[in-house]
């Protein structure tokens, strides 16, 4: 499988190492054990759906909580991205995913790291800009991972959403 798929499958792998001479006399010898994980799943479950359902997905705070699921994995980062949907500017989700953002703070290609030991995530009142009543927003999950070929990016599809009109920051 390995050949198949250019990396070693998930497990615990216990590598022996042996230092001998021609005659095989061990100089040193050492273990080490190795965890490879690689995560398969991770899908946002609120708030938000797809664009051509938007106003089914209409929330009450500009300050949302973000939901998910995803298998675990230990040596993960996970990061964030949460920009205005403008049907004025911007043709689709991941046309408005790639402007500027709100978090983080003003960036075209980057995510805010968060804890990827948690499932939800509560929009921050600062090093944010404000989410505004009336407005649609779309967001993204993206989760980095080391694996035996090199690091990986795992994205996830984007949702859309709306805030309430008239909704205070609260």
């Amino acid at each position: 499988s390995i050949l198949q798929a250019g990396k070693i499958p998930n497990g615990n792998y216990l590598f022996n190492f042996s230092l001998a001479t021609e005659n095989g006399i061990m100089i040193h010898e050492f273990n080490k054990s190795i965890e490879v994980y690689e995560p398969s799943y991770i899908e946002l479950i609120e708030p938000g759906g797809s664009l051509n359902n938007v106003e089914e997905n209409i929330i009450f705070s500009s300050l949302p909580s973000f939901m998910w699921e995803m298998d675990q994995c230990s040596n993960c980062n996970l990061g964030i991205r949460v920009c205005e949907f403008n049907p004025n500017i911007h043709t689709s989700t991941t046309d408005a995913i790639n402007s500027l953002s709100k978090l983080p703070i003003s960036s075209y290609d980057k995510f805010y790291l968060i804890n990827s030991q948690f499932q939800s995530y509560q929009y921050p009142p600062s090093n944010s800009l404000p989410l505004e009543s009336g407005k649609m927003y779309v967001w993204q999950l993206k989760r980095t991972y080391n694996t035996t070929v090199g690091s990986r990016d795992l994205y996830t599809p984007i949702k859309i959403f709306k805030i309430a009109t008239n909704v205070s920051n609260n």
